[in-house]
């Protein structure tokens, strides 16, 4: 696939899909809209419960960042990054900062720089530079409060990556750290109960988006990497959740020049893969979240260069996926975040060729 078809994919597209669903037990509502349009960004919970948003593109890579406020429904902005970072990913550190990692700067292109946003003072301040530049990659905050960052696609005509690095908050430096046994772009990585990190799936090539059967599970003791099971089919751009039980639910996803319904479970206990049913409407590049009562909520995506409103929400206790509403609003590259009080806010995202500036609310009966 040609740059301008992966593109294409990603962010092409002028149909809007509403699929026609049930409105209870789950609904949407819209919120206040960001102040910019953005997709690709970052979103962080903060400890006093507000969501920050933090870089994303629009014709070009943003430094800007914004607070919602949970309360009053309203978004502010609050300082700028020193550098744009799109294709970007955060986490919370364990002081309650927020760690933004690489991504695309203002051209595009993968970066290596690294940002701290401190809640207390609203300020930002430089985190050292990564060893590789990159985005679509992860980041995890492991238990000892360290920050793992994998793979993603690099300043090579964006091949995959199989490096690896470590920030340690106490020293504020990164070092690299036992490299992938494959590279990959469009990965999930998520922190198993075991303390370990598992990584599922991705490409090895980010314009092809050749979908990998393959996982692989970091100890933060050696630092070493493991092949475990792969899934039975491979996905790329998807999601991963970890249930409440501590097994890990993948959905949806991208490759060859579809999207997939697929979604597959895994057991971390016996390090063994099952098929899970599938989802309603096949998609890539959405949002998830995990619900108060333990189901998960996927929203949004594309599906074959469609931007989607269509959202599902899967019951870890039958095994199956349920329509929801629509939300007002197609969106692709969008971020889903677990607010306090159970709603789930989706933010912003691709809604055609431009990103969007609104956001939207999921509310199960569980959360109210």
């Amino acid at each position: 696939m040609s740059p301008a078809s992966l593109h294409s994919l990603l962010l092409g597209g002028t149909l809007l899909l509403a699929l026609t669903c049930s409105a209870a037990p789950f609904q949407w509502e819209t919120t206040g809209s960001l102040n910019l349009r953005r997709a690709g960004h970052a979103a962080a919970l903060l400890s006093n419960g507000q969501v920050l948003v933090a870089g994303g593109e629009n014709e070009g890579g943003l430094n800007s960042a914004e607070l919602y406020d949970p309360v009053t429904g309203l978004w502010q902005r609050t300082a700028d990054m020193h550098h744009a970072h799109a294709y970007t990913a955060a986490t919370v550190l364990l002081d309650g900062r927020v760690l933004v990692v690489a991504g695309a700067e203002a051209g595009l292109l993968p970066s290596r720089s690294t940002e701290l946003y401190d809640p207390a003072s609203g300020t930002w301040s430089l985190a050292g530079q990564l060893a590789f530049a990159r985005q679509h990659h992860t980041v995890t905050r492991l238990s000892d409060g360290k920050v793992l960052a994998v793979g993603g696609a690099g300043l090579n005509n964006y091949a995959a990556l199989a490096s690896v690095e470590l920030y340690d908050p106490s020293l504020g430096s990164w070092t690299t750290t036992g490299s992938l046994h494959v590279a990959r772009v469009g990965h999930t990585a998520t922190l198993l109960p075991s303390g370990k990190v598992l990584v599922i799936g991705g490409s090895d090539d980010y314009f092809a988006l050749h979908p990998l059967r393959s996982a692989e599970l970091y100890d933060p003791v050696t630092g070493i990497w493991t092949l475990t099971a792969g899934p039975i089919r491979g996905q790329a751009f998807h999601t991963a959740t970890v249930l409440q039980d501590g097994r890990v639910l993948t959905a949806g996803g991208l490759g060859q020049n579809k999207s997939r319904r697929i979604s597959q479970l895994y057991d971390p206990l016996t390090e063994t893969w099952a098929v899970a049913s599938n989802l309603f409407e096949a998609r890539g590049v959405h949002a998830a979240a995990l619900l108060p009562d333990g189901q998960v909520l996927v929203a949004g995506g594309l599906r074959d260069g469609i931007y989607l409103r269509s959202a599902e929400v899967y019951d870890p206790s039958t095994g199956r996926w349920s329509r929801t509403d629509p939300m007002s609003q197609a969106r692709a590259q969008a971020t889903a975040t677990l607010l306090p009080d159970g709603r789930v806010l989706v933010a912003a995202g691709y809604d055609g060729d431009l990103g969007t500036n609104t956001a939207e609310l999921f509310e199960s009966a569980a959360g109210r």
